[in-house]
């Protein structure tokens, strides 16, 4: 992730991975541990991916998902 930070041109200002939270995604955990480390509110929160599964999981946790 370190690579792709330091190689993006997307202003990343926090990169968070599975591994810091013992899980990985679709499992709300990640989402919501992501949230609270930057101190905001789920329904705060949007998420984007492919899997319907993440869609049901985020929207389990109030967090705003848009599939592509």
């Amino acid at each position: 992730m370190e690579s792709l930070v330091a190689h993006s041109s997307i202003p990343f200002k926090h990169v968070y991975t599975s591994d810091m939270f013992q899980s990985f995604k679709p499992n709300p955990k990640v989402y919501l541990g992501a949230a609270e480390e930057m101190g905001v509110r789920p329904e705060e929160c949007g998420a984007r991916g492919r899997a319907s599964q993440r869609f049901e999981r985020c929207q389990s946790v109030r967090i705003l998902c848009n599939i592509y």
